[in-house]
């Protein structure tokens, strides 16, 4: 099958109620294309899709690629985030009401994130 037709199935696939002719369907993607090409910047990042917005995309999406828009401030939260845990814990760790709920969470998620059955690469589908 012609990969534009591909496409226009594809598109009716996923808009069954859609009434666009094939013509029209063309048309309209080719205007896009121009669009794209006339103004190919992008406030993505190229290698995982984050904005770049402060609180909006979790570092933990992030690719840390060479090439990646935001892999630099990602890096920085993840290293906050990681320090303020780690401070946290071990002040509740301290205190005995806190250390059995606290082994709990720990367990859980070491679970999650090391177990054979998990793939790390799959959690953002939870």
């Amino acid at each position: 099958m012609n990969p534009i037709r591909l496409e226009y199935w594809q598109f009716l696939r996923d808009n069954p109620g859609s009434t666009i002719t094939f013509s029209e369907w063309r048309s309209v993607r080719e205007s896009k294309i121009r669009e794209e090409e006339e103004n190919p910047y992008s406030p993505y990042c190229s290698e995982c899709s984050a904005c770049g917005e402060e609180g909006c995309c979790s570092a933990l999406m992030c690719k840390m690629s060479e090439n990646g828009d935001y892999c630099g401030s990602y890096l920085k939260d993840l290293k906050y985030g990681y320090s303020v845990h780690n401070e946290l814990l071990e002040m509740l760790e301290d205190d005995s009401k806190y250390k059995k709920k606290i082994d709990e969470i720990l367990d859980r998620n070491f679970d999650r994130f090391y177990t054979a059955e998990t793939k790390v690469d799959n959690l953002e589908k939870e």
